[in-house]
């Protein structure tokens, strides 16, 4: 399902700083690591998700943030705390993991809500 999407775009949208902060942004610059890249194709999605329902009406921008945006959101909390097990701990990407795990339940609430931005979430 993740692999169909759109690349991110070019940038750091201030909506998807909610998973990491900037972190994985950095790590990528930094590092090029496997991990972050695929970090970054998992929020890519989600950001391709948000761009079809840019100028919705909140209940058909909730409807499609509820059929595809929180099974994704799943995917990447799996995606995780899995990855998170094989990193270093204290690494950048470690320390980005944690970020990302510590902040779940706030980071995900736009996924609940037609209205809401992800703007809110930073």
């Amino acid at each position: 399902m993740l692999a169909t999407r759109p690349c991110l775009p070019t940038g750091r949208p201030n909506w998807l700083a909610w998973l990491t902060s900037g972190e994985v942004f950095d790590l990528h610059a930094a590092s090029g690591s496997p991990v972050v890249d695929e970090a970054l194709r998992r929020i890519a999605w989600l950001y391709a998700i948000e761009q079809d329902a840019a100028g919705m009406m909140p209940a058909a921008g909730l409807a499609l943030r509820q059929e595809q945006a929180v099974p994704t959101l799943a995917e990447i909390y799996t995606w995780l705390l899995a990855t998170q097990r094989t990193v270093a701990t204290g690494s950048g990407t470690g320390k980005a993991i944690d970020h990302a795990l510590k902040r779940w339940q706030a980071l995900v609430r736009y996924a609940s809500s037609g209205i809401l931005p992800r703007a809110s979430l930073i």
